[in-house]
């Protein structure tokens, strides 16, 4: 199965994006009354997409982990 890079990696930095809005928001205190539990679950977005993404990209990571530069 492949899995194409072309939303691999939109589904990872959106996730990460509202995750780290919600972050923010619960760091400053600004209370939507959903923040909390939108952070706890869209955090299990962001882990799904990191895996696609890094499902997507295995054979790139693999060749630059073989070299110097990416040990």
């Amino acid at each position: 199965m492949s899995i194409p890079r072309e939303w691999a990696t939109p589904v990872a930095a959106g996730a990460f994006l509202l995750s780290a809005t919600t972050g923010v928001m619960m760091f400053f205190h600004v209370d939507s009354g959903l923040s909390k539990p939108a952070h706890e679950w869209l955090s299990w977005a962001l882990l799904a997409g990191v895996a696609l993404h890094v499902a997507a990209n295995f054979r790139g990571l693999k060749q630059h982990l073989q070299r110097p530069r990416g040990l």
